[in-house]
C-alpha cells in the first residue's frame, strides 16, 4: 500500500508537471494573442483616422462639385466659342445677339448699349451698302 500511495504521488508530480507546461503555453499563447490584439488596435486606429481624413476630402470635394454645377455665372466656353462664330457668319444676327445676352446675364443697361451698338452697326452696314451701290 505504501508503493501504491508512492505510485499515486508520482503520478501526482508528473500530473502536475503536465498541467504546469501547459499552463505556460497557455500563458504564452495569451502574451501572443494580446500582442496581436494590441498591433489590429493599432491597425484599426489608423484606419478609422485615414476614413476620416478622406470621408472629409470626399465632403470638400462635392461641396466644391455642387458649388461648381450650382453657379449660374459658369458657361461653357464651348457654347459661347459657337455663338459667337454664329453670330459672325450671320452677319451680326440680332437673334443670336439675344440669345447671347440672355446667357450671360447681361445686366439691363449692357444690354441697352450692345442692342444700341448692334443698331448702330446696322445703320453704318447700310449706309456703306447705298453708298457702294450708287457710287460704287
Amino acid at each position: 500500500t505504501s508503493l501504491d500511495a508512492a505510485e499515486e504521488g508520482r503520478l501526482a508530480v508528473q500530473e502536475l508537471i503536465q498541467v504546469t507546461r501547459s499552463l505556460n503555453q497557455s500563458e504564452t499563447a495569451i502574451v501572443q494573442l494580446e500582442a496581436k490584439l494590441s498591433s489590429s488596435r493599432k491597425y484599426a486606429l489608423q484606419i478609422e483616422s485615414d476614413n476620416a481624413a478622406l470621408r472629409h476630402a470626399m465632403q470638400q470635394t462635392m461641396d466644391r462639385i455642387k458649388t461648381f454645377s450650382s453657379d449660374e455665372n459658369l458657361v461653357d466656353r464651348r457654347i459661347v466659342n459657337k455663338l459667337l462664330v454664329t453670330y459672325l457668319e450671320r452677319k451680326a444676327s440680332a437673334e443670336v445677339i439675344n440669345l447671347m445676352i440672355k446667357m450671360l446675364g447681361f445686366t439691363e443697361e449692357q444690354k441697352r448699349l450692345v442692342l444700341e451698338s448692334q443698331r448702330l452697326n446696322d445703320v453704318l452696314s447700310m449706309s456703306s451698302k447705298l453708298n457702294n451701290f450708287l457710287f460704287g
